[in-house]
């Protein structure tokens, strides 16, 4: 019996895979709420998937009636938690599947530029007026999900201005180099922000959902001849992203997995301004180029000196200065580079 029902979870959990746009089995297991150790032995045969995590999935592809079961089978001390999780893979598997595969570059949850603030950007902010009016009619303000990739998309001349998103920024062509900078409220990213003939990111992916404004390569690049402010806040964008990649060649190489990891929470902190940090072993592996092992014992000694809180897949910094003191010099390149005004 069990031989024979296994299969159809395989089909189930990879239909969500599949209509949600996810790119692997972690992410889909981020969403979900478990490891991707948990789907991997799941997967070959060496644990069940476990009862809510297969409501979840027939929960996501539209199974009626789930929700009060659900509910009860949440547990009392991550409820809230399961609740959003939840929602936020019902909403991206059900409407995911009639967008393009590349949804940073086409997002699926568009709305009024009204509905962020203009102040929330580094570089939007204290734009005249002037400038804003002209911007008004092409800018749309969009949630970016976790783990959405852009590359090479036809709208990739699109410029993003995360707000409360972060974006990581990646080589995976060079050895040894896997994320080399991290976008947030302070920046702008997208195939038309970079000059192609110095730096191309190889991949954009979001490293921590939220919200962002979109506005139209053309548009930007007309407003770059026009205003002074913003070339300003744009060259210092360039000036920023290029120190990263510069720093990250540097540091990938001199220094340990434990101090790179603290110096990759510390600007991931600092850059995601709605806490806590959403982060899972494998995916924080990726993008720093370190083992699964290296991540999960930074997590435990740093959980374990309390300097972090480790729940639910994410990070929460309880004492910063514990962690600086365990990074690396290079996050101090970070901090104090880029002028709010």
């Amino acid at each position: 019996m069990h031989q024979s029902s296994a299969p159809d979870w395989q089909l189930t959990f990879d239909e969500v895979k599949r209509r949600g746009r996810f790119n692997n089995d972690a992410q889909v297991a981020e969403s979900l709420g478990v490891t991707r150790a948990q789907i991997s032995a799941w997967r070959t045969g060496k644990s069940d998937l476990g009862t809510l995590i297969k409501l979840k999935l027939l929960d996501a592809l539209g199974v009626e009636n789930l929700h009060s079961v659900l509910h009860s089978l949440y547990p009392v001390r991550n409820r809230e938690d399961h609740i959003r999780r939840q929602a936020r893979l019902v909403d991206r598997v059900r409407h995911a599947g009639d967008q393009p595969a590349r949804e940073l570059a086409n997002p699926a949850n568009s709305e009024p530029a009204g509905a962020l603030s203009w102040e929330d950007n580094v570089l939007l902010a204290g734009l005249p007026e002037d400038e804003r009016a002209v911007f008004s009619p092409h800018i749309s303000a969009i949630f970016l999900p976790l783990g959405a990739v852009a590359e090479g998309a036809e709208s990739a001349h699109d410029i993003y201005f995360p707000t409360t998103a972060v974006v990581s920024l990646s080589l995976p062509a060079m050895a040894g180099i896997a994320e080399w900078a991290i976008v947030g409220r302070e920046e702008c990213v997208g195939s038309g922000v970079l000059p192609s003939d110095v730096l191309l990111p190889r991949q954009t992916v979001v490293l921590h959902e939220g919200h962002a404004f979109r506005l139209s390569g053309r548009v930007f690049q007309a407003a770059l001849a026009r205003s002074a402010i913003l070339r300003q806040r744009y060259f210092r964008c360039l000036q920023s992203i290029a120190g990263q990649f510069s720093q990250a060649a540097f540091c990938n190489t001199a220094h340990s997995s434990l101090q790179r990891f603290c110096r990759w929470l510390l600007v991931a902190d600092r850059s995601v301004w709605t806490k806590p940090i959403s982060a899972h072993p494998t995916v924080m592996a990726n993008h720093l180029g370190m083992t699964v092992q290296e991540v999960t014992d930074a997590i435990a000694l740093l959980h374990a000196e309390g300097a972090i809180c480790w729940e639910s897949g994410a990070i929460r910094l309880l004492e910063r200065s514990l962690v600086a003191l365990q990074a690396c010099e290079c996050s101090a390149m970070r901090f104090g580079r880029y002028p709010q005004t």
